[in-house]
């Protein structure tokens, strides 16, 4: 039997849909390829003469400005054709002030809340930028960001500042650079107090090299380590306290800085590295003239090579340590055998436990960064008192039992004789205070104004009396003074109330372990038959 042969209409008809197909993939595949790489393109516009990018859907970055604005703010959110973005970052050059040899007339930087990062050589080559206001919500300033800045005089961050990160070179080479401050926009500060935010965790190498502003530098011990030249050649830093916590001082970290006269290194100090507070020589001399003063307060030395320990102090050691007599190494008294042991007999005539305080006035104040030990003193009756009360003209001032003052607590010292007029690095912390105290104090230099802005006065010791600031004036290092919430008069006379108990107390056993003095101050650790004193009081071993 013949058949007919098939129609070849249902292959061409099923050929085509397979081609169909395969284009419809292609093209399918076309469009979401041409989709997602519009997704991944930053968008880029301008409002109001500053450029941005987007970052993601609804937050951008500054990626450009017009070079004639001389006033800059920026915003926290921008709206560009009906959509509102959030400002997160200045971008990596995105305020960058140099094109073909054109410069931005940029003189004032304002950057709102809400930004959290300045990029690397963001806001570099500005040269006629003097003025930044930072937010407190400004997270991390990167490599070089306001680096060689001519005319840079002032950068204020607001009082609760989040900063974690300065970087490399960040302000590098700012000479200009006067006031670093984190106060509220509008409050004036004083040129002197740079105090960086318990949130900074990092600061980079040659951060604040040859800046200017720096006096007086307090740094906490969050920030671990003082990394490379980040405070090298920094002219007028006259005082460096490093808090509990730091570890190590990089290489040349304050190398070259002249006028620096008081260090306090705190116990957590393990490590300097080379020429960290050294400075440069010349014709066999350390250029710097000014003496300087240290406070070690660990238990034990720390150690460094043989290189590092040259460097440390600008000389050739232990060797020339006498080419400058004026510098001072003041340690605990029981840590001081171990840093003979360490770094040498030689260093002996420069190290010391006992650090004086102010023999020729009769009442003097006192403020320091440790717990400091007066308890020899007070056996001659030179005791420290603390402000407690206060009526009509005169201030009550209380004396502290065993001669112990916690850190960065304020006292009046008066002295009743000229023996033993010098306390020391507690070796046991010292107990908070229990009782009001109206003195204040500061560790470095500060300006006291008459009056807080909260109306509390202020006044100052003057031949023993508590006098009312006329006119705003610095306070010397270490110093306190009388703040109080009224006042009737221009001046307080002293009323001193003494909780020292003078007399013999017999000894428990139990006790024996607090450390035991001789009546002239010396440290017994196997006292026998006599009169000792202990916690600042008397008593007789029988």
């Amino acid at each position: 039997m013949n058949y007919e042969p098939a129609s070849d209409e249902p292959r061409m008809q099923n050929n085509c849909y397979n081609m169909m197909h395969f284009f419809s993939k292609r093209i399918v595949m076309a469009l979401w390829a041409c989709c997602s790489i519009s997704a991944s393109y930053a968008l880029k516009f301008t409002v109001d003469k500053i450029t941005y990018e987007t970052l993601t859907d609804n937050t951008v970055k500054v990626s450009g400005f017009d070079f004639y604005l001389i006033d800059v703010t920026i915003p926290s959110t921008v709206e560009y054709q009906n959509v509102v973005y959030q400002v997160k970052q200045i971008g990596d050059k995105g305020l960058y002030g140099n094109k073909s040899s054109k410069y931005s007339k940029m003189e004032t930087l304002v950057i709102s809340e809400g930004i959290e990062i300045i990029g690397n050589n963001a806001i570099q080559s500005n040269k006629y930028l003097k003025s930044v206001f930072l937010p407190k919500s400004l997270k991390k300033i990167g490599d070089s960001a306001f680096s060689s800045l001519k005319s840079l005089a002032e950068v204020h961050f607001p009082n609760g500042s989040t900063l974690q990160t300065i970087s490399k070179e960040a302000f590098n080479s700012c000479k200009q650079l006067e006031i670093i401050n984190f106060y509220p926009t509008g409050i004036a500060p004083a040129k002197l107090i740079p105090t960086f935010p318990e949130s900074l965790e990092t600061i980079g190498s040659k951060a604040f090299n040859s800046v200017p502003s720096f006096k007086n530098l307090i740094l906490h011990g969050g920030l671990s380590q003082i990394s490379e030249y980040s405070f090298a050649n920094c002219p007028n830093l006259e005082y460096i306290w490093l808090q509990e916590g730091i570890s190590s001082i990089g290489q040349y970290a304050f190398y070259d800085c002249h006028a620096l006269k008081y260090i306090i290194l705190p116990s957590t100090i393990t490590n300097v590295s080379m020429g960290g507070l050294s400075c440069a020589w010349k014709n066999g001399k350390p250029t710097r003239t000014t003496n300087r003063t240290y406070f070690l307060l660990g238990d034990t030395p720390f150690k460094y090579s043989s290189r590092a320990q040259t460097d440390f102090y600008g000389l050739s050691l232990p060797a020339n340590i006498g080419s400058i007599t004026g510098d001072h190494f003041y340690v605990k008294e029981l840590a001081l055998n171990k840093y003979m042991e360490v770094w040498g007999k030689s260093f002996e005539k420069n190290f010391d436990y006992k650090i004086p305080f102010n023999s020729e006035l009769s009442y003097s104040t006192n403020c320091r960064e440790f717990d400091t030990d007066y308890h020899v003193t007070a056996i001659n009756g030179n005791y420290p008192f603390v402000a407690t009360d206060f009526a009509k003209e005169r201030v009550t001032f209380t004396s502290l039992d065993n001669g112990i003052v916690p850190a960065e607590t304020p006292v009046l010292i008066r002295k009743k004789s000229d023996e033993n007029t010098w306390y020391q690095i507690a070796e046991r912390q010292g107990a908070q205070l229990n009782m009001e105290n109206y003195l204040k104090g500061v560790t470095y230099a500060d300006e006291i104004s008459p009056m807080t802005d909260d109306g509390y006065v202020n006044f100052v010791l003057s031949n023993g009396e508590f006098c009312r600031f006329d006119n705003a004036g610095v306070l010397s290092d270490h110093k306190a003074y009388l703040q109080l919430p009224e006042s009737v008069t221009s001046r307080y006379t002293i009323e001193f109330k003494e909780n020292v108990i003078d007399g013999i107390e017999n000894v428990i056993t139990d006790e024996m372990d607090a450390s035991i003095y001789s009546l002239s101050g010396v440290r017994v650790n196997s006292p026998t038959k006599g009169v000792y004193i202990k916690k600042g009081k008397k008593f007789l071993i029988k």
